[in-house]
């Protein structure tokens, strides 16, 4: 279902893809178990594809809390970014839509309307605190 492709000129993780996935995942989740799962959601900028080290076993960066967690969970191989700045991937990481769908990304309102669908609400609907 997942496979790598190799970009030369992005190598970052999917936004949008493991919105959907994660949302589907943990309604499955919380629909079955009496103890819903713990989810660990890491944003990292500026950090490729190959530099945790379970990704790349010559990464040049030490890893080994996030080794850790790959080794006893989830580990996406086919990814891109949502933009190429902070606020577009972050916007994308929080609602799953696309960054061009903001009306805007102006300093002095919010991004995100009230509205929108957003992990959080999700997590919030599905009896997370």
């Amino acid at each position: 279902m997942f496979s790598f492709k190799r970009q030369s000129t992005n190598r970052q993780f999917s936004i949008s893809t493991h919105f959907a996935f994660l949302t589907l995942l943990l309604q499955s989740l919380v629909a079955t178990a009496e103890q819903k799962p713990n989810i660990v959601m890491i944003l990292a900028d500026d950090m490729g594809y190959g530099d945790p080290a379970c990704y790349n076993v010559e990464s040049k960066c030490t890893t080994p809390h996030i080794d850790r967690l790959a080794s006893r969970g989830m580990r996406f191989t086919d990814a891109h970014a949502a933009g190429s700045w902070c606020v577009p991937s972050r916007y994308g990481l929080l609602t799953g839509r696309y960054a061009f769908r903001a009306e805007s990304f102006d300093t002095k309102r919010p991004v995100i309307k009230a509205s929108t669908a957003t992990v959080a609400k999700t997590l919030r609907d599905a009896g997370y605190q």
